[in-house]
């Protein structure tokens, strides 16, 4: 698999400070292939490597094509005749617990494929003239970290980090993938799910899909979503209590919601608590930018005539 694994950077790595800048983590991966060996051998030490897109963008995968950006990017191109049919990033990992967390699907464990025993509530509801139609479902992912999953006979199929989905090169690239994943599976999806978020290009996509293939839309709360992939992961079956720590994502009240537990049952869920809702400068953008989490954190902290009083000086009694 040779993946990227995230390590404790020790005090005394002779790696220069400008490599992942303040974080204690180094990301560490061996050669994957027969060319990063030869550099490797030939170098003689450690590498620092780099993706090759600008952040928010799919990885180039043509040297020609792609030439704008890679000249943005580096000094000189190492480039081969064989095509980059499929891009992919590697797959991130670390240490928790004692066993390896897959912290981002990539090259070496994507696609991945999860057994289901039973299948879902949502595809056993459709008239025998859907079934006709098209059978299996497919789900697609959230903005920032794109993916897609197919419903197949007894199992799931998901794909690997998509990323970032938001600009117009990772639309392109989400649309580009979930055709041909389709198309190599001979898959006329009988539904279709999707982020309950309206706005997001996967979600789009998805309504685009529904009308075109004439197939039911279903839209999904998008902690409620993390929930039920943990449940699909562990094959868990029954009403479960779960709880997402997942940023921001919309509610069924039209508000963003940061961080819900949730009774989930079968066909639906119930929230039983959730975070103190507060102000968010810039309203989705706070995602990409937590400082703006923060000020909005402080502004709902004090009451309003806060911009009139004094800093207080010193610690608090």
């Amino acid at each position: 698999m040779a993946p990227i694994v995230l390590v404790r950077r020790r005090p005394s790595a002779p790696v220069a400070d400008a490599v992942a800048g303040s974080s204690p983590w180094l990301g560490v991966m061996r050669a994957s292939n027969g060319l990063q060996q030869l550099l490797l051998e030939h170098c003689g030490g450690a590498l620092v490597a780099t993706s090759a897109n600008r952040s928010g963008e799919p990885i180039a995968a043509d040297p020609l094509a792609d030439a704008d950006v890679l000249r943005q990017l580096a000094d000189g191109v190492l480039s081969h005749a064989l095509a980059i049919v499929n891009r992919i990033d590697d797959s991130v990992l670390r240490l928790a617990a004692e066993a390896p967390l897959i912290l981002r699907l990539g090259r070496g464990l994507a696609p991945l494929t999860l057994p289901q025993r039973h299948a879902p509530s949502t595809a056993q509801n459709h008239d025998a003239s859907t079934h006709q139609r098209g059978s299996g479902a497919l789900a697609l992912g959230a903005q920032l970290k794109g993916s897609l999953a197919l419903q197949l006979p007894g199992r799931i199929l998901l794909s690997p980090d998509l990323g970032d989905v938001g600009s117009s090169s990772g639309a392109r690239q989400l649309q580009s993938t979930t055709q041909s994943w389709l198309e190599r599976h001979g898959l006329q999806p009988a539904t279709i799910a999707c982020d309950a978020h309206t706005g997001t290009s996967a979600s789009q996509l998805a309504a685009d899909l529904s009308h075109q293939h004439g197939v039911p839309l279903q839209p999904v709360q998008h902690h409620h979503a993390h929930l039920l992939a943990v449940l699909a992961e562990h094959n868990l079956q029954g009403e479960q209590l779960g709880v997402a720590w997942d940023g921001a994502g919309l509610g069924d009240d039209g508000s963003l919601w940061g961080g819900e537990a949730l009774l989930v049952q079968r066909g639906g869920y119930q929230r039983l608590a959730r975070l103190r809702p507060f102000l968010l400068p810039g309203g989705e953008r706070a995602m990409r930018e937590p400082r703006r989490a923060a000020l909005g954190l402080l502004l709902s902290s004090n009451d309003p005539s806060w911009r009139q009083r004094p800093p207080a000086c010193g610690p608090r009694p």
